[in-house]
């Protein structure tokens, strides 16, 4: 299928052919007919796409400030891989549609297959074929065209812009800013019985906003505006004004609390810069007020993505309600579309519509129309036949492919001589297509059952969200294949119990990628610890930095938790390092009960093993960002031993102290994958124990009930 991509790292806007997704539990599978160019947004983040490196980090300090951080806790190498993937990796343009349901995903009853829907979101691209959350998709009414439909998404921007504002019938509303979402906001205050009026630099958005119901509309003159609110408001001045336009500087917040009247309400929209004017502010006691996109839900992984709507009686208003209200608007007339929409293009000719886009500043709704015929949306894109070696090779299929994947797994892959990298599968065919490209893949795919069924596979590797590793390992596991799996092995006990089962009762050859056992520094400790007998005490710290709260790490259903997700890393060190498993576990959270941040991501894990060792584990989001990430401290036998980040591994035994350094941190990663592709070649028996992986799995479960039993209170 055709998609619209955005290169940050060229700037370009391109055209890809690149696989369909396909239908998943808890969405729509839909065929699009119009999808919406969002004048000012995807203006701006094309310009931001054709920036100098400086200009970008000068546009988003606050991910200059994030690069910083990374490069103290994962090293400069680490970091550079990471940024650089993420800026040659091509984004998704659009997040306004229209089209026909093809497909209805398990757990979705509101749609059928031929339904005419509008979807809204990331995942409602400029692309023939997308895959929608049930929560981002509204049913058209019968009489509104598709074409109309299509806009929705920034419609009900409007109307939650409107909302914010609670806009009163008679009072008057100044909108700075007359594009998409500023059309949408007059006429829905003119339908509300307010008085409106409209600033912008463009004389025909100023026309369309009078023929809309404006009193007035003209350019942002400071003196001139002001005038006209005057003679509108008997000199009182707005009573709420609509700020939304798009700007680099504070220009219309400066003018917003102008025309403001004592005690006004300023809603901000669009996005622009709030350098607020704190005299004005202050003497009029202003109320400035944030619009969040389209309405509550936005931005809730519970309910965009996992489908659970906000009871009625204490949200009236969620983003899909206003998705429908909006289209209720339209069926009944009192909203009008067809005039904003001044261009439209064939989705072939969707570069020339960014073309145009960013030449033509009175561009306001620019349509892209698809009319694509195919029955089915094909998953897969082939490319040229992988490299052939002499030597003996293994075919590895990859399924997932996120920028951990991509910066640390998939070029060291790259560089094994006997790896044939066969399919990679991800869940969106832009990031399948684009990996495949890169990366020298045969084919692409967003099917995992292509990979999975591929008889020429001889190895997969599973590194998509957490909640499909085992799934997808026990699949893998009963077709026969070789089965890397980035931790965490399950997020559920059931699972964990059943590929035990499954490794038992077949030959199967499984690893998790516990690649710190593999590190040169870790070989290095374990070579000393292991050449004398006796009990040790290790004290791991881990300095793991804070998540955003939306994060998926976070989530119970895709993430699991950062104890599942990354303290298993350490206890798996331990097991390594004590040549023994945990026999006596404990945990606490500094952090109470009844926190509402996640306690295990400040907590104390406590492990004793059978050999007699003991190990204790802090891991803490809530230390500096500008300490290193980890740091491990071994003592006994009449030594201590101290790691520090993977850097620098000191060991001081009969006071003779010897020092190891690495310029850049090396955890292991390529020596992991290496001795995965070897075993797996050989056909021989994995480099980590199942003993060690399934115990590892067990601690973990072990820890998470001793922190939900276990408080300080």
């Amino acid at each position: 299928m055709y998609q619209v991509t955005d290169n940050y790292w060229t700037g370009k806007v391109e055209l890809e052919q690149v696989c369909a997704p396909t239908v998943r539990p808890g969405g729509v599978l839909v065929r699009t007919a119009f999808s919406l160019i969002s004048a000012g947004t995807e203006r701006m983040k094309v310009q931001q796409a054709q920036m100098s490196l400086v200009g970008k980090a000068r546009a988003r300090p606050d991910q200059v400030a994030s690069v910083m951080g990374a490069i103290t806790r994962d090293g400069l190498a680490a970091t550079y891989e990471k940024v650089m993937n993420r800026l040659k990796t091509p984004v998704p343009l659009g997040y306004s549609l229209s089209g026909q349901v093809i497909a209805v995903g398990d757990g979705v009853e509101e749609f059928r297959v031929g339904d005419r829907v509008a979807c809204a979101g990331s995942t409602a691209n400029h692309a023939e074929f997308n895959f929608v959350p049930k929560n981002l998709c509204a049913r058209v009414p019968d009489g509104v065209p598709l074409d109309l439909a299509a806009c929705t998404t920034v419609g009900a921007i409007a109307l939650q812009g409107v909302r914010q504002a609670n806009a009163q019938l008679g009072e008057l509303v100044a909108v700075i800013g007359l594009g998409l979402v500023g059309q949408f906001c007059v006429q829905l205050l003119t339908a509300a019985g307010c008085k409106i009026i409209g600033l912008d630099l463009e004389n025909s958005r100023l026309e369309l906003a009078r023929a809309f119901g404006a009193a007035w509309a003209g350019f942002p003159d400071r003196a001139l505006a002001v005038r006209q609110v005057e003679q509108l408001s008997s000199g009182i001045g707005a009573d709420v004004v609509l700020v939304t336009a798009s700007s680099s500087n504070s220009e219309p917040m400066h003018l917003a609390a102008e025309l403001a009247r004592d005690r006004a309400r300023i809603v901000d929209i669009g996005k622009t810069h709030l350098d607020l004017p704190w005299e004005v502010f202050y003497e009029k006691e202003l109320d400035l007020r944030m619009s969040r996109s389209y309405g509550p839900g936005r931005y809730d992984p519970s309910y965009e993505e996992r489908g659970i709507d906000y009871p009625v009686g204490y949200v009236r208003w969620t983003e899909k309600r206003n998705m429908q209200l909006f289209l209720d608007l339209l069926a009944q007339g009192k909203v009008q579309a067809r005039e904003i929409i001044n261009q439209r293009f064939a989705i072939g000719d969707g570069e020339q519509a960014y073309r145009i886009l960013l030449e033509d500043k009175s561009a306001l709704g620019i349509l892209l129309q698809y009319d694509s015929t195919e029955e089915r949306p094909k998953t897969r894109v082939d490319f040229s036949p992988s490299r052939i070696s002499a030597k003996p090779q293994v075919t590895v299929g990859v399924i997932g492919a996120g920028n951990h994947c991509k910066s640390m797994f998939l070029p060291k892959l790259r560089k094994e001589t006997n790896v044939v990298l066969g399919g990679i599968c991800t869940a969106t065919g832009l990031s399948a297509t684009d990996t495949a490209r890169r990366f020298g893949f045969q084919y692409a795919t967003s099917d995992a059952a292509e990979i999975l069924d591929d008889q020429n596979i001889d190895a997969i590797v599973i590194a998509t969200r957490h909640d499909l590793h085992g799934p997808l390992a026990m699949a893998s596991l009963r077709k026969g294949r070789s089965v890397f799996v980035e931790k965490p092995l399950t997020l559920r006990e059931d699972e964990l119990a059943e590929i035990e089962t499954i490794t038992g009762r077949e030959n199967a050859s499984l690893m998790v990628g516990y690649n710190r056992r593999f590190a040169p520094h870790v070989v290095a400790l374990a070579n000393w610890m292991h050449s004398q007998p006796g009990s040790w005490i290790a004290t791991y710290r881990v300095n793991a930095g804070s998540l955003p709260a939306n994060h998926w790490h976070r989530d119970p259903v895709q993430g699991g938790g950062r104890l599942l997700a990354e303290v298993c890393h350490f206890v798996d060190l331990l097991c390594f390092l004590f040549r023994s498993h945990p026999q006596r576990i404990s945990a606490a959270s500094a952090f109470p009960a009844d926190s509402d941040r996640p306690r295990e991501e400040h907590a104390v894990y406590t492990l004793g093993f059978g050999s007699g060792s003991l190990g204790q584990i802090v891991y803490t989001s809530e230390g500096d960002p500008s300490i290193p990430k980890e740091r491990l401290e071994i003592v006994g036998n009449g030594g201590v031993a101290v790691l520090d980040n993977f850097r620098r591994l000191s060991i001081v035994q009969n006071h003779k102290k010897t020092v190891r350094r690495a310029f850049i941190p090396d955890k292991g990663h390529g020596a992991c994958l290496k001795a995965f592709v070897q075993a797996a070649l050989a056909g021989a028996a994995m480099p980590i124990p199942l003993e060690d992986i399934f115990a590892v799995s067990r601690a973990c479960f072990q820890l998470k009930k001793s922190l939900r039993e276990n408080s300080f209170d």
